[in-house]
C-alpha cells in the first residue's frame, strides 16, 4: 500500500546482470532477500580469454566456419544426442566429436577440413594450456541457431566475422581493460600462462568469483541460477563450475542455492528448448513459504514446454510424463 516501506527486496538479472546479481550476492550479501541470477558473466576474465582462444583458430588459414560447416556440426551433434528431437535434453552424457566429419580424399561436400575441425574443438573445448583446461567452452546442437554462433562466435561471413559480439567484445575488453593499449591485438596475444597472470588486476574488479557465500546465507538470502546449456555468449559449463565452487566451499548448499541448466536455451532466451519461467514468482515463493524449488517447468512458443530439475538433476523420461533423476556432474 502507498506509504507502506517494501516488505521484501529482490535481485534478478542476466548476462552482465547476472554477473551484478553474483557480486550483489558476494560484496553486499545483506541488499536483497534473494537474487535471480541468469547466465552469469562473472568469470569475465577467463570467458574474455576463452573467446580470444576461439578467434584465434577462426582467423587460421581454412579455420573459418561458416554456414554450411555451422549446420553440418549442428545436424551431427543432434543426430548423435538429440533422440530425433530439436535439442539435446542431457548435455553431460552427449560427447560429440565434429572429427567424425573430416573431409575423406577427394570430397569437398558435406564435410570439413582439418583446419576447420580445430576450429570447432576450440569452440566446444575452451581454452586450454599446456593440455589442461583453463576456460569451458561452448556445448553442442545450437551452432546454426538464428542468435547462436553467428551472432556471438563466428559472424555471418568470413568477411564480417570481426563484427560478431564475441570477436568486438573481447578486442575491447582486452585493449582497454586488461592492457590499456588501443594497438593491442588480440589474435596475436599470448594465451599461455602469461594471460593468467595479466588478467589478474582486471580480475579482482570485475570477475565474481568468490565462493564464500556464508555472509548472503546467514542473512537469510536465496540466490537462484539458470544458464541455457546452448548458450552461445558465456559457457554454460561455467556456472556448473561456480556451483559446484560453492559446494566445495560451503557444503550442501541447497537450503539457500539451487542451479538450474536449461536444455536447448540460447543466452538468457531463445532457442529450440521452451525457458520462459517467472524465476521472480519462484524466487518470492522461496523467500516467503520457505520451501526450496523442486522441478519446474519452462514454456516456450506454441505451447510447447519442458520439465528443470535442480542441478545435477536431469529430466528423463518416466511412462508417460518426465521425472528428475541425477546426471552426470560436470568434472
Amino acid at each position: 500500500m502507498k506509504g507502506e516501506k517494501a516488505k521484501r527486496s529482490y535481485f534478478v538479472g542476466c548476462s552482465a546482470g547476472g554477473r551484478e546479481a553474483l557480486m550483489e550476492a558476494q560484496r553486499f550479501p545483506g541488499d536483497f532477500d534473494g537474487i535471480v541470477a541468469g547466465a552469469t558473466a562473472n568469470y569475465n576474465t577467463l570467458s574474455t580469454g576463452g573467446r580470444a582462444y576461439m578467434q584465434q583458430a577462426l582467423a587460421k588459414p581454412g579455420g573459418y566456419l561458416d554456414t554450411a560447416q555451422l549446420q553440418l556440426l549442428q545436424t551431427a551433434a543432434l543426430r548423435q544426442c538429440a533422440d530425433g528431437g530439436p535439442f539435446i535434453r542431457d548435455q553431460m552424457a552427449c560427447h560429440f566429436d565434429p572429427s567424425v566429419l573430416k573431409c575423406k580424399a577427394g570430397q569437398t561436400e558435406g564435410c570439413l577440413t582439418a583446419p576447420q575441425i580445430a576450429s570447432a574443438q576450440a569452440i566446444y573445448g575452451g581454452r586450454v594450456v599446456g593440455g589442461k583446461s583453463m576456460f569451458p567452452g561452448y556445448m553442442p546442437g545450437a551452432e546454426a541457431a538464428r542468435g547462436g554462433w553467428q551472432a556471438w562466435n563466428t559472424g555471418t561471413s568470413k568477411a564480417t566475422y570481426a563484427e560478431s559480439a564475441g570477436h568486438t567484445i573481447s578486442s575491447q575488453f582486452l585493449k582497454y581493460f586488461v592492457y590499456g593499449d588501443p594497438s593491442f591485438d588480440f589474435l596475436k596475444m599470448d594465451l599461455g600462462p602469461k594471460y593468467d597472470r595479466d588478467r589478474m588486476k582486471t580480475s579482482a574488479v570485475l570477475d565474481a568469483v568468490n565462493a564464500d557465500l556464508t555472509p548472503f546465507k546467514k542473512h537469510g538470502g536465496k540466490l537462484i541460477q539458470y544458464h541455457g546449456w546452448n548458450d552461445p555468449a558465456i559457457p554454460p559449463l561455467s556456472a556448473i563450475r561456480y556451483y559446484g565452487e560453492v559446494n566445495r566451499k560451503m557444503g550442501r548448499t541447497g537450503d539457500f542455492y539451487r542451479l538450474y541448466m536449461i536444455p536447448g536455451m540460447l543466452h538468457c532466451q531463445g532457442g529450440a528448448g521452451p525457458g520462459t519461467v517467472d524465476w521472480l514468482g519462484v524466487l518470492d515463493h522461496w523467500v516467503e513459504a520457505k520451501a526450496a524449488p523442486a522441478e519446474l517447468t519452462a514454456t516456450g512458443p506454441n505451447g510447447a514446454s519442458q520439465m528443470l530439475c535442480p542441478y545435477p538433476g536431469v529430466a528423463k523420461k518416466a511412462g508417460d510424463g518426465w521425472a528428475c533423476s541425477v546426471g552426470k556432474k560436470a568434472g
